[in-house]
Formats: C-alpha cells, sequence, structure tokens
C-alpha cells in the first residue's frame, strides 16, 4: 500500500468494493478514535462507520459516484472527498479528508465556459448559432440531416431544430462541442452551413471534425475556408493535438476537402454505417496540430 502519512497531510481511508477497510493512515485513525470508533485492517463499514456514514458509502459503492462536501465530526469541521478507484486487479472506494477553520464558500456564479466567439476568416464569418436560424436550418439541413447527423438536426422540423440549437450552445458552455454557423462576412445574420467540433469523451486533447454546407453554397470554396479557419481555432485557441473525421467513401468533395487542408488518410471502416438502406464505408482522416503548423508556417 502507499505511505500515506507521507503523501496527503489529512486522514486517508481506502475500501474495497463490499466496504471493507483495505488501508488507512494515523490521521484516519485518531478521528476515528475521537468519535469513538476504532478502525482495522478487515474491518466492515458496519464497524467502522456511523450508521449515516455507512449508507452514504454503500450507495457510493454501488453507484460508483464521486462526492465532495463539508461535515462536522466531534465539533470539527472537515472537508471529505469520496471516489472510486480500481488497479485492474481489485475496485473500491478512497476517502480523503482535511479539517477546516471555515465551511467552504460556495463559489461565485460564473459562466462554465468562456462566451463562444465570432471567427472571422476570407469571405466569411463563424459565429454561435442563434435561435432565429431555426427556419433557414431546417430548410438547408433537408439534404444534409441524412448524411450529417451529428452536425445537424435529426429531424426536419422546427421543435427539433431549435432543439439542436440550444443544445449547441449547452455543449459549448460543457466544453463538449463547439458548433458555428457559417455566414457571408458582409452579412453574418444569414446562414450558409454548419462547421463544428466535438470532443472526444476519452481524450479531451482530441475532437471530430463535421461540417456541411447549403446545396446553393457548394462548390465555391467556402466549405475549405470555413474548415481552414477553425482548425486555427482547434489548435490555437483550443490547444487541440488532434482532429479528425469520419467520411462516407462516396464523398469525393469532402476527401479533397480534407486532403487539400492537410488531413492524413489514415483507415477505412468497412460497412460502418447504412445509407439508404445500403451499408456504406467510412474513411477516417486525421490532422496533428504540429501538422497544421507546419503548413500554416510555409503558407
Amino acid at each position: 500500500m502507499v505511505q500515506w502519512n507521507s503523501v496527503f497531510p489529512g486522514a486517508v481511508t481506502v475500501l474495497d468494493d463490499s466496504g471493507t477497510v483495505l488501508d488507512f493512515n494515523t490521521a484516519a485513525e485518531r478521528l476515528h478514535l475521537s468519535a469513538g470508533r476504532s478502525l482495522s485492517r478487515g474491518q466492515n463499514t458496519e464497524q467502522s462507520y456511523s450508521a449515516f456514514s455507512q449508507r452514504m458509502l454503500t450507495e457510493l459503492l454501488t453507484e460508483h459516484r464521486i462526492q465532495a462536501g463539508t461535515v462536522e465530526s466531534s465539533g470539527e469541521l472537515r472537508f471529505v472527498y469520496q471516489a472510486p478507484w480500481g488497479d485492474g486487479v481489485q475496485r473500491g472506494y478512497l476517502e480523503l479528508s482535511l479539517p477546516l477553520s471555515q465551511p467552504l464558500a460556495p463559489p461565485h456564479a460564473e459562466p462554465l465556459a468562456p462566451v463562444q466567439p465570432v471567427l472571422v476568416g476570407p469571405g466569411l464569418t463563424l459565429r454561435p448559432l442563434a435561435p432565429g436560424d431555426a427556419e433557414r436550418l431546417v430548410a438547408l439541413s433537408a439534404a444534409a440531416s441524412a448524411n450529417y447527423p451529428l452536425w445537424s438536426p435529426s429531424e426536419r422540423r422546427l421543435s427539433a431544430t431549435r432543439r439542436f440549437i440550444a443544445s449547441a450552445s449547452e455543449d459549448w458552455q460543457t466544453a463538449q462541442a463547439a458548433l458555428f454557423a457559417i455566414a457571408p462576412a458582409a452579412r453574418s445574420e444569414e446562414l450558409l452551413g454548419v462547421v463544428g467540433l466535438r470532443r472526444d469523451a476519452l481524450d479531451a486533447g482530441v475532437a471530430e471534425l463535421g461540417y456541411w454546407v447549403g446545396p446553393d453554397h457548394q462548390g465555391q470554396g467556402l466549405g475549405t475556408r470555413a474548415v481552414q479557419r477553425l482548425l486555427a481555432f482547434a489548435f490555437v485557441g483550443l490547444e487541440l493535438r488532434r482532429v479528425q473525421a469520419s467520411v462516407l467513401s462516396t464523398n469525393q468533395p469532402s476527401l479533397r476537402l480534407l486532403s487539400r487542408l492537410g488531413f492524413v488518410k489514415e483507415g477505412c471502416r468497412r460497412s460502418a454505417c447504412a445509407r439508404n438502406g445500403q451499408l456504406c464505408d467510412l474513411e477516417l482522416w486525421g490532422l496533428l496540430a504540429s501538422e497544421h503548423h507546419a503548413l500554416a508556417s510555409a503558407s
């Protein structure tokens, strides 16, 4: 076991997933003794915790969730942090606690993330999707919704489109995604398409790229310029390590766009999705931050 006395100044108790005490440090032992309870390895929570604390730990062990807060124990105010742990062989719960001189003040009300920026590029503006875009988005996405489910409403209805726009704002606030409306530079209130990034759930340094442009605006380089501007924001503003895109193998304009911007084809997921009742292959393309910076320096 870790020498907890030397690495953490507060009380540490380690439990397995049945609630049995595996390890603890001197501070934890003193804390239990001050409450009139002993603490020893091999004990169950029924022997070493109060009835209330035991119920709380049982719930946490069952649900595998994290809990943190301030509690008063034997006249002392403490900050307690409880979280699951696992080493591939065993798993259980870790409890850390520290004495406090006063209760922790609630954080000031602040936004969870900065305001989503407006990005300006050659002849275009990338701006956050707005409620007023709903009707235009319904019309534009009619041809794209079947091919770009992450980047357009799931249904061609106004209610679904409004939910899509609201979720785009929420995803920015929680740092899950950054979706932008593509608009002309001189008329930023218009909507010509959508471009965006969605972070990988397991690696915050990686994001999936998506983009589409309305049929009337395709073949004019608009998609290339929009993605190019978004990539600069991705690698500099968001400090991503990698951007990747999954594209239908039959979507030649999109594959050419990625190639022009320096993406490398990394593989093919055969029969990875269905379109119009037929199985289709998805090509995986990737671009690293170092590659993007090198291309930007050379241009």
